[in-house]
């Protein structure tokens, strides 16, 4: 899924999508990919330039899907700590 840019698309239609059931499918998908350490490293990172995604995929998942607890925890300490988004620390040292 990752080889095909399927990270950045769930993402999209996550944030977009007028349809609940879309977005409640690409939350799912997302903490699914959560458990896998490259598309969690990437979905990090993709929350940390997004400002709202992260709250997104916490609103639609149902209640029987979980994120992986590792990528909650690291997510919750660098919002908590206030680390920079990615596309400031790039341009920043560019």
């Amino acid at each position: 899924m990752l080889a095909v840019g399927a990270l950045s698309v769930l993402t999209e239609r996550l944030m977009n999508d007028g349809s609940e059931v879309v977005r409640q499918a690409c939350a799912v998908t997302l903490g699914y990919l959560t458990y896998n350490r490259t598309a969690a490293r990437l979905l990090f990172a993709s929350c940390r330039n997004t400002p709202r995604l992260y709250d997104q995929i916490i609103r639609n998942m149902g209640p029987a899907t979980r994120l992986n607890p590792i990528f909650v925890n690291d997510f919750e300490c660098a919002r908590k700590i206030g680390l920079p988004c990615l596309r400031y620390v790039l341009l920043t040292y560019q």
